[in-house]
């Protein structure tokens, strides 16, 4: 589910040390357990997916409209910390700012104290 067109960069994270700092005790279990698994059958063509699924990969694929501002992002990956990052970076209309209960707006006050910023 991506506008190709509206992809502006992709990035892509294989160093151990980083990804290692990145990810939680849930999300480590979580790819040892689709390690387990993932040995059970023969590796496909595309082992990239399974670095994804175990945790030796990330990719951050960046949306912009106009090639100055982030209008979307995928990321290729479990990781917490880097989609509360990618949703404090995209932010939010400023209309939504204006209601307290928008839910946007709640769950862009989410991100921020989960990305640490509040």
């Amino acid at each position: 589910m991506c506008d190709f067109d509206a992809i502006y960069k992709c990035y892509v994270i294989t160093d151990a040390v980083v990804l290692d700092s990145l990810f939680t005790p849930e999300e480590r279990s979580i790819q040892s357990e689709m390690a387990k698994e993932n040995s059970k059958y023969p590796a496909e063509d595309d082992s990239l997916w399974r670095d994804i699924q175990e945790g030796r990969m990330i990719r951050v694929i960046v949306d912009s409209d106009n090639g100055n501002t982030m209008t979307g992002f995928n990321l290729q990956g479990l990781c917490e910390v880097l989609m509360y990052e990618l949703y404090v970076l995209k932010g939010i209309k400023p209309e939504a700012c204006t209601d307290p209960n928008d839910p946007y707006f709640a769950h862009y006050l989410e991100c921020l104290d989960k990305a640490g910023y509040l």
